[in-house]
């Protein structure tokens, strides 16, 4: 496709009919990103095409990583390089970002399940079957706050209706 208005109504299709689809959409992605490298456009056209590209066909993180790992495969097999250094270096950042990123969730969600895990455990414990019901709510607590203060309230309790209270009442409807 050597002409620009051509890609880019491309992509805008290739966006709805995607839309949803993440996988889909990296393969639509990925076929024309291939056809813009070998359209003959200058460099700095295909680098321009493709922030229209880039735009319209959105990726998750993980995606995008993959979707960038095949097009630098891509480059390398036909000799050609389109992203400068520059570009690159960008995308290895944003890598490496999200690896930070992604470890640095990992700690958190694996804090709140296990905070999420010893109140289940504490109110099996402390209050029976009774207790045990309320651990679908505990689970659906998203902040380590507040899962810290209701394991620490846990401690002191002397009775179930007090930790309901904690919850928003037994169906954990408090946020």
């Amino acid at each position: 496709h050597k002409t620009p208005f051509a890609l880019v109504v491309l992509a805008h299709l290739q966006s709805l009919a995607t839309r949803g689809d993440p996988a889909a959409r990296r393969a639509g992605k990925v076929r024309l990103a291939k056809n813009l490298l070998g359209s003959g456009l200058t460099a700095e056209n295909i680098r321009q095409m493709f922030r229209v590209i880039d735009w319209l066909l959105d990726l998750p993180r993980e995606l995008t990583r993959n979707f960038w790992d095949e097009i630098h495969q891509f480059e390398k097999e036909r000799q050609m390089p389109v992203f400068t250094s520059t570009e690159k270096y960008l995308i290895d950042k944003g890598r490496e970002e999200g690896k930070q990123e992604g470890k640095q969730e990992g700690k958190q969600e694996g804090k709140r399940e296990a905070l999420r895990e010893a109140i289940a455990d504490g109110l099996k414990q402390k209050f029976g079957d009774e207790g045990a019901a309320l651990a679908p709510a505990v689970q659906k607590i998203k902040s380590i706050k507040r899962l810290q203060s209701l394991q620490h309230a846990l401690w002191t309790a002397v009775s179930l209706k007090v930790v309901k209270d904690l919850l928003g009442g037994a169906d954990g409807s408090k946020p």
